[in-house]
C-alpha cells in the first residue's frame, strides 16, 4: 500500500456465509476500496455478488491498516446511478461489520469510503454514476411457487410436468446439488425416495421406467439464488395424467385453445331424414389413436336451423380430440371413429399462466440517451417463439392505474423503449406474456425504475446587497 493511504478491505472466509444473531452475515471477497478510473468498470464486473433471504444482514469488512478510523458504508438501490450514505463503523471500537437492513426486496450494491486519523477520505468522495460497487447484494424473500402434475407416459413408464415461477432462478441451470431435486415412491408404503435424473428448468417435464404398478408419489423440490425454499407434490399411476403430446395425423384441423373448464362444441347437422335425429354421440380422444364414448346427447332441438351446441367439461389440462356421430330417428348412424381415424376438432384445455420474468430495466447512456432497455422472459408450452403475445406497461404506484407502452412484442426478451417527455421520473415496469389459451402471466420491477440521470448543478453568477435589516 502506498504510503499515507488509509484502506479497508471486505473481509472474507472460506464459508461464504455465516449466521449472527442479528441475521444473515454475507462474506464478500477482498476487493480493495479505490480501484484507478481507468479499472472502474472492471471492478464493477469483478465485485462479488450475493443473494440473501433475509432483510437484516451484516457486511463484514477487515481494517487493514492502523490509520483507519472509520468505515462509511454507502449503498445504491439503482445499480450505481445514486449512492447514499448508510452507515459508519469504527474498527477502533471493535467494529468488524456493518449492520444493514433492506427495505424491499431488490438489489443492493454497496461501496465504502475509510476515513483516517487526519479526517481524510479515501476515496475522496462517492460519485453517483460513476464509483463502482464491491459487493452485490440481491435481496429475495419471496419463496418460488411450484406446481406438478402428472402427463400421460407409455406402459410401465411415469410422466410429469412442471413449472417453477420465481424471479431469481439462475442457480437451476448451473446443476448444483439440491437446487432441484425430483424424485417419487410408492405411495403410503415406502419411506425412501428415489431420485429421477431430469433436465433443471423452470417449464419442463420428465418421464421414467417404474417396476411397480400402484400409485406413487412425485416430489419437486427447488431452491432459488437466495435459498428460499418451493416445493409440489403430485400423486401418479404409472401411464396415467394428462396427455403430454398425443400423436396425430399432420391434417389434423388446427387446434383450438381455451382456458375455461366449461365450453360449448358447436356443430350443425346435415342430411337429416323425416325421423330426424335422436342422438349425437359424443366420442372423444387424448392420444389420436384410441377413442371412447363419452355421452349421447339427447337434448336436440326440433328446428334444427337453430345454433347447436353440446356443453364439454374438461377434468384437467390437456389435448382432447372430439368427434360427433348423430343418429337417426330410427337408428342409423356412421360407424364410430376407429383406432387411428383423425378427430373433427382438437382442443387444448390449458389454464397455467406463462412464467415471466423481468430480467432487467435499465437507462440507456451514450447513443441508448433517454431509452429504457427492457429485458424479460416468458416460458409456455402454448408460446411459440417469437410470437407476438408480449405487453409492456409502467405506473407510478404498483397498485396502478398501469399504462401500456409496447404491445404485441415478439417474445425474443428484449425491448428498447425511447421515453418521451409525458413519462413520469420514476416509475414501475411490468412485463405481461399471452398464451395461446388468454392465461397471462407478469412480472413487475421490485422497485422504481429512475430514468431521471441528471445531476444538479449551480453556478454562482455574483451577489448583491440585502436592504438593511428593521
Amino acid at each position: 500500500m502506498a504510503a499515507g493511504r488509509a484502506s479497508a478491505t471486505w473481509w472474507h472466509s472460506a464459508g461464504g456465509r455465516f449466521w449472527l444473531p442479528c441475521g444473515l452475515l454475507v462474506g464478500v471477497g477482498a476487493l480493495l476500496l479505490f480501484p484507478s478510473p481507468a479499472a472502474a468498470q472492471q471492478a464493477e464486473a469483478q465485485a462479488r455478488t450475493e443473494y440473501c433471504r433475509s432483510k437484516d444482514f451484516n457486511i463484514p469488512f477487515n481494517a487493514t491498516d492502523t490509520r483507519v478510523k472509520k468505515v462509511h458504508l454507502w449503498s445504491s438501490e439503482d445499480q450505481g446511478r445514486t449512492w447514499a450514505w448508510r452507515t459508519t463503523a469504527q474498527p477502533a471500537a471493535g467494529h468488524k461489520w456493518f449492520e444493514f437492513r433492506a427495505e424491499h426486496d431488490g438489489w443492493y450494491w454497496f461501496a465504502v469510503q475509510a476515513e483516517d486519523t487526519a479526517g481524510q477520505l479515501y476515496p475522496a468522495r462517492v460519485l453517483n454514476g460513476l464509483t463502482p460497487p464491491s459487493l452485490k447484494v440481491c435481496v429475495d424473500c419471496v419463496p418460488p411457487k411450484v406446481t406438478l402434475q402428472q402427463l400421460t407416459a407409455p406402459s410401465g413408464q411415469v410422466g410429469v410436468s412442471w413449472v417453477i415461477q420465481d424471479q431469481n432462478l439462475s442457480t437451476l441451470s448451473q446443476t448444483k446439488p439440491g437446487k432441484f431435486v425430483l424424485e417419487y415412491r410408492a405411495a403410503g408404503r415406502d419411506l425412501n425416495w428415489t431420485p429421477v435424473t431430469a433436465e433443471q428448468t423452470a417449464v419442463g417435464r420428465a418421464f421414467w421406467d417404474v417396476a411397480a404398478n400402484g400409485p406413487l408419489e412425485v416430489h419437486l423440490r427447488v431452491t432459488d439464488d437466495a435459498g428460499n425454499p418451493g416445493e409440489a407434490s403430485a400423486s401418479v399411476t404409472p401411464g396415467g395424467g394428462t396427455d403430454p403430446s398425443p400423436a396425430r395425423p399432420a391434417t389434423v384441423p388446427p387446434r383450438r385453445f381455451t382456458n375455461n373448464k366449461r365450453v360449448n362444441l358447436k356443430y350443425s347437422l346435415q342430411d337429416v331424414g323425416k325421423s330426424g335425429v335422436s342422438v349425437v354421440e359424443v366420442w372423444n380422444t387424448r392420444d389420436g389413436r384410441s377413442w371412447q364414448l363419452l355421452e349421447s346427447w339427447k337434448d336436440i332441438p326440433k328446428e334444427l336451423d337453430k345454433p347447436l351446441a353440446i356443453p364439454l367439461t374438461f377434468d384437467r389440462e390437456g389435448l382432447y380430440g372430439f368427434t360427433l356421430i348423430p343418429r337417426s330417428g330410427v337408428g342409423r348412424a356412421a360407424p364410430g371413429p376407429q383406432t387411428g381415424d383423425d378427430a373433427q376438432i382438437w382442443i387444448e384445455y390449458d389454464k397455467t399462466p406463462p412464467v415471466v420474468r423481468l430480467i432487467s430495466a435499465d437507462v440507456g447512456r451514450g447513443e441508448d440517451d433517454g431509452k429504457l432497455l427492457i429485458a424479460w422472459s416468458a416460458e409456455d408450452r402454448n408460446i411459440d417463439r417469437g410470437e407476438h403475445c408480449v405487453t409492456l406497461s409502467y405506473a407510478e404506484d404498483p397498485k396502478g392505474p398501469w399504462t401500456s407502452f409496447a404491445k404485441d412484442l415478439p417474445n425474443d426478451g428484449f425491448y428498447s423503449w425511447k421515453m418521451d417527455a409525458t413519462v413520469p421520473f420514476q416509475f414501475y415496469v411490468r412485463v405481461e406474456a399471452r398464451d395461446k389459451a388468454g392465461n397471462v402471466g407478469k412480472a413487475d420491477s421490485l422497485d422504481r425504475v429512475k430514468v431521471d440521470l441528471n445531476q444538479p448543478r449551480a453556478n454562482v453568477s455574483g451577489i448583491e446587497p440585502l436592504p438593511p435589516s428593521p
